[in-house]
């Protein structure tokens, strides 16, 4: 996993500090992520079935994919390449939110990035916020980094209801033992 920790480090500082990167990245720049040690675009299907039993990894990993610009046919057989019509930013946000509310912390980084460019989701810093620090609170380095770039354009208000936010969002999401 530290290629996939590497990828998302890398999309994540390009994007916060890059508007044009977004475009590179939609564009499919980091196709080469692997998720669980499988190549993110080849095993689409696999993803999908995984994604749609509950599978945290697969759901992520989907969000991934509709996120780079690649989606899966809406026909009997799905397949990994073409462009998806329907907006893929808020499919792979849907997937991505599916991930994070199972403690998945790649996915959490990835929708406070989404909450903070308003891709595939209203503009919002205060949910960006906390997406970013309940990533960083689960030990992710890049969801504190976030957290702190997004907190630098907020009000101390908006700040104070991100992180009413987060301890609401904890209260309905106890850690699994």
């Amino acid at each position: 996993m530290p290629i996939r920790r590497l990828a998302i480090g890398l999309v994540l500082a390009l994007l916060l500090a890059l508007p044009a990167a977004a475009q590179d990245f939609q564009n499919g720049m980091i196709v080469a992520d692997e998720c669980g040690g499988r190549s993110i675009l080849t095993k689409g299907r696999d993803w999908l079935a995984l994604a749609e039993q509950g599978d945290a990894n697969g759901q992520f990993c989907l969000g991934v994919i509709y996120l780079i610009g690649y989606g899966l046919s809406t026909g009997d057989t799905a397949t990994v390449g073409e462009a998806v019509s329907q907006e893929p930013l808020a499919q792979g946000a849907a997937w991505l939110l599916k991930a994070a509310e199972q403690g998945n912390t790649a996915a959490g980084c990835y929708l406070g990035l989404l909450y903070l460019r308003g891709e595939g989701v209203p503009q919002n810093d205060v949910q960006s916020h906390m997406w970013f620090s309940l990533a960083a609170a689960g030990g992710d380095k890049y969801g504190s980094k976030g957290r702190d770039f997004v907190a630098k354009r907020m009000t101390p208000a908006q700040i104070a209801e991100a992180q009413k936010l987060v301890r609401e969002w904890r209260a309905k999401h106890p850690k699994k033992k």
